[in-house]
């Protein structure tokens, strides 16, 4: 939980200047064994996209589940542009940028989402996502 209140603090200015709602359901007592900077830097990719490309107005949610009783699901769902369903497969290529992201925001690299799977994996976790073009992605990662 200090990890993600850093980072929503650390992105409070974009966040307040589109009014997006933050609903931080992670609970205080949540602690996971992992790399604190590596953990951060892909938590950080994760909320700081949501941020990006979710409309004024609209919502972020950061919740963790337990998966076979023993692992946490860390989710970060958003309601914002969400990928291409024809760009899917490519989202975790060193790179690649979806057409709708590269058009709302010209500056970014296509590393990002690469680099935070692989920290995933590093520590022998694995990342995912469900989208919906128009309606929003959520990530997830354990």
């Amino acid at each position: 939980s200090q990890v993600i209140d850093e980072i929503l603090t650390e992105n409070v200015s974009l966040i307040e200047t589109k009014k997006l709602k933050i609903i931080n359901q992670i609970p205080k007592t949540l602690s996971i064994f992992a790399d604190y900077v590596k953990i951060k830097q892909v938590l950080q990719n994760l909320i700081s996209n949501a941020t990006k490309y979710t409309p004024e107005g609209k919502s972020i949610t950061i919740a963790v589940s337990e998966k076979n009783n023993q692992e946490a699901v860390i989710m970060v769902k958003d309601e914002g542009i969400g990928i291409p369903a024809y760009q899917k497969e490519r989202l975790f290529e060193k790179f690649f940028r979806a057409d709708n992201a590269s058009s709302q925001d010209p500056n970014g690299s296509g590393l990002g989402l690469y680099i935070a799977r692989e920290l995933v994996r590093a520590h022998g976790g694995e990342m995912w996502f469900d989208t919906e073009e128009n309606k929003g992605t959520t990530f997830y990662l354990n």
